[in-house]
């Protein structure tokens, strides 16, 4: 009967901690990072809403029907701000998330790189990529930054 009650004090001593993190990334978290997509789509705003569906895998093509290809960086700090900002997940949970859709075949796992200039590379050189990098870093020549509408 003990253990109950501590599985349920854990579990809301978790919800409540989730629930910090995202009060405390909440919108100054928007306006540390950057959203950043090759020169091929034609996107200058985006509502966070669609960087959500995005960001899950629920929105895949842009609207000239070419595919969405997001890139994610593994570096601790910025997965953390990106999963916890769009996609209110923890990181761990962000990755069993696609984890679970890959599996599943409702999915393909977005592409994971090392450093905030991989990610960059990779956007330059994908059409329909769609990354995040730091807003303190300055994009390569031929990405755009996408403004982030709420």
């Amino acid at each position: 009967m003990e253990i109950r009650y501590v599985r349920k004090l854990l579990m809301f001593v978790g919800v409540l901690f989730f629930n910090l993190s995202l009060m405390a990334y909440g919108e100054s978290g928007v306006d540390e990072i950057s959203i950043i997509t090759d020169s091929s789509v034609p996107r200058p705003s985006m509502p966070m809403s669609e960087v959500t569906n995005i960001i899950l895998g629920y929105k895949i093509q842009w609207p000239d029907k070419q595919p969405v290809v997001l890139v994610v960086c593994k570096e601790e700090s910025l997965l953390q701000k990106i999963a916890v900002v769009f996609a209110q997940k923890t990181p761990s949970q962000f990755m069993m998330y696609w984890k679970r859709k890959v599996f599943t075949g409702e999915g393909k796992f977005p592409m994971l790189v090392n450093t905030e200039q991989n990610v960059m590379e990779y956007v330059k050189s994908t059409p329909g990529a769609l990354g995040f990098i730091f807003s303190k870093t300055k994009p390569l020549e031929g990405i755009q930054v996408i403004k982030v509408s709420n």
